[in-house]
């Protein structure tokens, strides 16, 4: 049976609380991060756990990097000296699943079971991750400025006039027909040319996708020309200054603390599960700001970070306020009409306001638009869109979460590869803007959203990078 989170988003692997039915003091300490695989079903899925001492006992909570699932509390916790038990709930057709291991040698290993599917598991004791104060991507970024923009349309060759290996794209072609059954388009720009192009199962050139979050950094571009055109001041002005009716009297003093900065890094702080219970309740919500800025906070804000849509549709909300241009007709003015990129729809909230963090709609070629702008810090043709210092500002890493997951810079996520530094805007269920400078290489790709384990940036490190060769154009 094909384990398909899609049904029930492996944040299915783990809904609802973490209790600890049975705690007792052991040989290791279970507190602390672990991180490991669930095979099940020949499908292998890269998990952390977090463990932490709360008042009741061991508290826990999952991430699932690839679904964009962070901070998802699971249950029934079984703990000694020499095993682990816990479960993972699920609402969907698989229904929950059931582990049961031994612990030794800092590690969780052991069997996976639940009514229709069987597999193992193996979760591994790590360390403290230190965020770095630079990233190779800061340290090399040198960009190759050519003569191939794409002004009105795109240049189109071949992928051996790019050295790119063809052999090898052959069987990426295969591996998305075969085995990624959600994707629908891989667009592949060398040297600011289109040298690879493919649509599987009826999708086409002109076909819009809902691009979910990597609308996240769209959304990052416009507050950098905002900067730059003076509609904001700084990252370090607060929420509370843009948006003073949703603070009150009774606000938590340390909510008046949140900036703009917080917001484009995911460190303000509020409780929030993304794609979990919050997630869904935003989305019911009469008043997308007053629910985001209502949340209770979990950390100070900018003590770490914690992946959260409704802080960038914050950002939205602010630059609307501010300029008095939705942020689609902002981006239309000093972001896609530059650069030629046709929206074929961007969502709003019930106030009207163009969604910050997802609901814009997109074609790859107008993706990897994008892509090779942030390519070429931030450069088209000879127009300077977004500002060059704001591009390689919002590659810095602001926070690590566990060793599963890269790091995140300004509403970018930044790939942890220190031989191919290389920056990428994600989107739920397989929606990707990835850019190489290394490489010169930008790589589209849109997908359904069926499935949430779609992990297309897994895909273009393991079968697109390998193919670019070394060399000129």
């Amino acid at each position: 049976m094909n384990f398909r989170v899609a049904r029930a988003p492996l944040v299915a692997l783990a809904l609802a609380l973490l209790t600890v039915c049975g705690f007792q003091a052991d040989r290791m300490n279970a507190e602390g991060d672990w991180q490991g695989d669930i095979l099940l079903q020949q499908v292998n899925r890269k998990v952390a756990i977090h463990f932490t001492r709360g008042h009741e006992g061991l508290l826990g909570t999952i991430d699932i990097p690839a679904t964009m699932s962070f901070g998802v509390p699971v249950a029934d916790l079984h703990w000694s000296d020499s095993s682990v038990q816990f479960t993972l709930h699920s609402s969907g057709p698989d229904g929950d699943l059931r582990f049961q291991g031994q612990v030794g040698g800092g590690s969780l290993r052991g069997s996976v079971s639940g009514e229709h599917l069987r597999g193992s598991f193996e979760m591994r004791r790590c360390g403290a991750v230190q965020l770095p104060h630079t990233t190779p991507l800061a340290r090399s970024w040198k960009p190759e400025l050519g003569s191939s923009w794409p002004v009105h349309a795109w240049l189109v060759t071949s992928p051996a006039r790019e050295n790119l290996d063809s052999a090898r794209l052959s069987v990426a072609e295969r591996h998305i027909a075969h085995d990624l059954p959600e994707v629908r388009s891989l667009v592949i720009v060398r040297h600011g040319r289109i040298a690879f192009e493919r649509y599987f199962r009826g999708a086409t050139r002109n076909e819009a996708t809902n691009v979910k979050s990597v609308t996240k950094s769209f959304t990052s571009a416009l507050i950098g020309i905002a900067l730059r055109e003076h509609v904001l001041g700084n990252l370090d002005q607060t929420v509370a200054e843009f948006l003073p009716e949703y603070f009150g009297p009774a606000t938590d003093t340390h909510k008046r603390k949140i900036t703009l900065r917080h917001l484009l890094t995911m460190t303000a702080g509020f409780e929030w599960i993304e794609n979990g219970p919050s997630t869904f309740a935003w989305h019911r919500s009469p008043d997308f700001a007053k629910f985001a800025i209502d949340l209770p906070l979990a950390v100070e804000p900018g003590q770490t970070g914690r992946y959260n849509t409704s802080l960038s549709h914050l950002l939205s909300i602010i630059l609307t306020r501010k300029s008095g241009l939705s942020a689609r007709e902002f981006a239309e003015k000093y972001l896609f009409g530059p650069v030629g990129i046709r929206v074929q729809g961007w969502g709003q909230d019930p106030q009207g306001y163009t969604m910050g963090g997802i609901d814009l709609y997109l074609t790859p070629r107008d993706m990897a638009r994008f892509g090779l702008l942030y390519l070429n810090l931030g450069l088209w043709k000879d127009r300077q869109v977004v500002p060059a210092a704001w591009v390689r500002e919002s590659m810095a890493p602001a926070f690590v979460r566990d060793p599963l997951l890269h790091n995140y810079g300004y509403l970018w996520w930044l790939v942890r590869d220190d031989d191919l530094p290389a920056f990428a805007a994600i989107g739920y269920g397989g929606q990707l803007i990835y850019v190489c400078p290394k490489l010169d290489l930008v790589v589209a790709m849109t997908s359904t959203t069926v499935d949430p384990h779609n992990d297309v940036l897994e895909f273009v490190r393991r079968y697109i990078t390998p193919a670019v060769k070394s060399g000129p154009s």
